[in-house]
């Protein structure tokens, strides 16, 4: 499978700093590793829990059958089942921390799914966004798109917006109106309900892609109670018709579980072989 790399962002520990971190994988890796004098033996994510599902009233927090927190094979099922003739592209990477000289590197892990289908004047393509081990590997991003190559296969929007509310309920923010070329629905979930966006705070940007190095934000997001977050934008054609659209739903709280734990994992790989060694853990050289 091919490998897909990790952007680098610095990390943090809330009881202990952490700095400078440098999470890469794929070519990102070899580059690095021609300067690093040595390679840690790669590190083995082991399970510690996984979070409570979404229980929201009234809502289906889901696209499509998948869910947020679903493992690799209910994934699959549930693609299996919205696309049967879809090929189902999966990709792996490794997660590396470099500290000392040496690398700390990850066993190969998944970290993206995609699927395609076509249909009478339609072309659908779902891509997927994975978390850790750690928590099972949940399915923590999903963005589908959705695009209508003819009139008669596109739906008005109105009844596309009523769907929408009668699965998710009223949205916390919507901008443009039911003729405007270009719209946007967002819902703002946390600690069990809808929260309210838009008014005075502005409602946050969706995005289906995750990384361990950004988990500073995904707490930060769930702090202001903003663990689940679905937008779905529209664009319209003439007579009131959607060309296409694109959902997009983003699990924050999965994500800080899924990281939290792989990032203690990674730094007790570093402080027992600084302990091996008799040594405390030094601030990396790149």
């Amino acid at each position: 499978m091919p490998s897909a790399p990790h952007s680098p962002f610095p990390l943090r520990r809330r009881v202990r700093r952490i700095s400078p971190l440098l999470w890469c994988a794929g070519l990102a890796l070899a580059s690095m590793l021609a300067a690093s004098p040595a390679l840690a033996q790669d590190i083995t994510f082991t399970a510690t829990g996984a979070p409570q599902p979404y229980a929201i009233a009234n809502v289906q927090p889901d696209v499509r059958g998948l869910a947020p927190g679903m493992g690799e094979a209910e994934v699959r099922a549930a693609l299996a089942k919205a696309y049967p003739a879809s090929r189902i592209e999966a990709t792996k990477a490794t997660i590396t921390y470099l500290s000392d000289g040496v690398a700390f590197r990850s066993r190969p892990v998944l970290t993206q799914m995609t699927a395609q289908a076509s249909g009478l004047g339609t072309q659908e393509e779902v891509t997927l966004s994975f978390g850790l081990p750690t928590t099972g590997s949940p399915l923590l991003g999903i963005q589908r798109r959705v695009d209508f190559g003819s009139s008669a296969a596109a739906p008005q929007v109105a009844p596309l917006v009523g769907q929408l509310i009668e699965k998710y309920g009223p949205p916390s923010f919507r901008r443009g109106e039911e003729a405007a070329p270009v719209q946007s629905l967002i819902w703002v979930f946390g600690t069990g309900k809808v929260q309210p966006c838009g008014t005075k705070a502005p409602c946050p940007a969706v995005s289906a892609t995750f990384a361990i190095g950004r988990l500073d934000s995904y707490r930060a997001a769930v702090e202001e109670k903003q663990d689940l977050l679905i937008q779905v934008d529209l664009i319209v054609q003439a007579g009131g018709r959607v060309r296409s659209f694109k959902t997009t739903l983003a699990d924050n709280r999965g994500a800080v579980a899924s990281y939290e734990a792989a990032q203690s994992q990674i730094v007790a790989a570093v402080d027992a072989r600084a302990a091996q060694q008799g040594t405390a853990p030094e601030t990396p050289k790149f």
